[in-house]
């Protein structure tokens, strides 16, 4: 609904906006656990409210796309090290290589994926911060925001 300045369509727990401010927390939030369902807990959002926003809004879509690149690399480069042998030991013992596999498959990721190349190195947690940043400005301009 475009009521409200700065709301977006999607109303999430208790009646609250899905705004760009709850988008921007949902988005730390999904970099720091890779995970739709608690990023939606702890932003007080419901999931439909966020798949709704990801379906009409191309430049949050875009974020959560590139959040979700950023997991499935640094999957793979888990996996990489866990077949070398070189995942340290206490990693190894809680890393499951064939639920990996299967991760990565369903997510379009590993060998073969266009995406997946061997220069690829994993993104720094400031590089992340830096590409939502840039993701939350473009949306915020989108929405003729400052």
């Amino acid at each position: 609904m475009a009521g409200m300045a700065g709301t977006v369509d999607g109303v999430g727990r208790q009646g609250r906006r899905f705004g760009r401010g709850e988008q921007a927390r949902f988005l730390r939030l999904l970099a720091e656990t890779g995970s739709v369902e608690a990023a939606a807990a702890e932003t007080g959002v419901a999931e439909r409210a966020v798949e709704r926003v990801r379906q009409t809004n191309a430049a949050f879509a875009a974020a959560c796309d590139a959040v979700f690149d950023v997991h499935r690399q640094r999957l793979e480069e888990k996996l990489i090290a866990s077949v070398l042998g070189t995942l340290p030991e206490a990693e190894q013992k809680r890393f499951n290589p064939a639920l990996a596999m299967k991760l990565l498959q369903m997510r379009g990721g590993g060998a073969g994926d266009a995406r997946s190349t061997p220069q690829q190195r994993a993104a720094s947690q400031e590089e992340v911060d830096a590409a939502l940043t840039r993701k939350l400005v473009a949306i915020g301009r989108a929405r003729g925001g400052a």
